[in-house]
């Protein structure tokens, strides 16, 4: 990613700045989302993502930033397709 960009790949995790403390809470350290500073975030491996991460993400997420989703369609054994929302 750093080769292509010029800034490194981050988790949503270390991006937003939070902790997983059960199944459906995170925790974040200042209790608040800061503004993900970005003109375009590209998430990969979306199927892993569960409701309360996207919502994170979501909320960190400037008016006008672009967002892009990508998830593989089938397991990688079986395709290597994958699917841009």
């Amino acid at each position: 990613m750093a080769e292509t960009t010029g800034e490194d790949a981050k988790t949503l995790h270390r991006l937003l700045q939070i902790t997983k403390i059960n199944e459906t809470k995170y925790i974040n350290e200042e209790t608040n989302i800061e503004p993900i500073d970005a003109d375009i975030i590209i998430v990969d491996e979306t199927s892993m993502i569960d409701l309360a991460l996207m919502r994170y993400l979501l909320m960190g997420v400037y008016e006008g930033t672009k967002l892009v989703l990508v998830r593989r369609c089938r397991p990688a054994s079986i395709s290597w397709t994958t699917e841009v929302y």
